[in-house]
């Protein structure tokens, strides 16, 4: 009888062991799978960041001379506009 509740014991155990286990398994191919998405993502991201510092760092280089801005806004404001 001993025997009989031992074995049964320890099924339990075991079992919920093996559940565990296999959580475990399944989130790590979830984070894996996530990762990945990620590294896909990664450099369109990094391109992204690219094109922003180029914008700023002109806007910056733009911001060192103001009156050309103003001139170039009122000729395409008022039509006078050609591009070269």
């Amino acid at each position: 009888m001993a025997d009989a509740m031992a074995s049964t014991l320890i099924k339990a155990v075991l079992q919920k062991l093996a559940d565990e286990a296999m959580k475990q398994v399944v989130r790590v191919k979830g984070i894996r799978s996530e990762l990945k998405d990620l590294e896909k993502t990664l450099p369109g991201i990094q391109h992204l960041a690219y094109d922003i510092a180029d914008i700023l760092d002109d806007l910056a280089t733009d911001g060192m001379h103001p009156d050309t801005d103003i001139l170039l806004l009122d000729q395409m404001c008022l039509g006078n506009y050609t591009a070269t």
